[in-house]
């Protein structure tokens, strides 16, 4: 059984854009530019790697993670480790709140 991947996230030639002001602070300092695009290019360039991600996603295991969400839940607990309630909280702006307002979600 494979366990979480510990390996940093790197840019796939400049196409990702990270958000972090620390990330921009930290350039800055190295003395590199800030990107020059505008909110809208930034956004279309993390959902065309958001795409990317899920076609390969898609290709590896087809329908099985919509079909088998406890599965699916379990195996990304297992893949993100201690990322898992970050990646949750971005994951919260596509659910929406449940009916009922639950404060536990």
């Amino acid at each position: 059984m494979r366990g979480p991947c510990w390996t940093p996230i790197t840019p796939l030639r400049g196409a990702f854009l990270h958000a972090d002001p620390q990330w921009k602070a930290q350039r800055a300092f190295n003395g590199i530019e800030a990107s020059a695009w505008s909110d809208d290019e930034v956004e279309e360039r993390i959902e065309a790697q958001a795409q990317k991600y899920a076609d390969r996603l898609y290709g590896e295991f087809g329908n099985k993670f919509a079909t088998n969400p406890e599965i699916a839940a379990r195996a990304l607990n297992i893949y993100l480790g201690r990322k898992l309630g970050e990646v949750f909280g971005e994951m919260k702006v596509f659910v929406g709140e449940p009916e009922g307002g639950n404060p536990d979600f």
